[in-house]
């Protein structure tokens, strides 16, 4: 992934969403799913072209939104919002953020 710096941001962020012991790795985990919308370009407002990555994808926002939820609640992270996370089931938060992975490496 060299020629590609937001995949490997990407592949870096899902390291560190692995080995995080907290709720906060569901803010590395969004991070992963962020760096690859990345890679599909940017929006006037400096945010990951989410359309065109889940048209590359053949998916939705709908697919991401446990990941995107999960990671903006850790970003934001509030005494409740912590409540909250400590109930997610990290697991599949980090098996979508991987599956964003895979399917990026699969359209270079």
């Amino acid at each position: 992934v060299h020629p590609f710096p937001a995949l490997q941001l990407a592949l870096g962020d899902l390291h560190t969403a692995r080995r995080e012991i907290s709720p906060y790795s569901a803010f590395y985990a969004f991070r992963v799913l962020e760096d690859v919308g990345f890679h599909f370009g940017v929006t006037n407002q400096d945010k990951p072209d989410w359309n065109a990555m889940n048209a590359k994808f053949g998916t939705t926002e709908a697919k991401w939104k446990p990941l995107t939820s999960a990671g903006t609640a850790a970003r934001h992270l509030s005494v409740q919002k912590f409540s909250g996370l400590q109930t997610i089931n990290v697991r599949d938060l980090l098996d979508l953020a991987r599956e964003s992975v895979e399917l990026a490496l699969k359209t270079l």
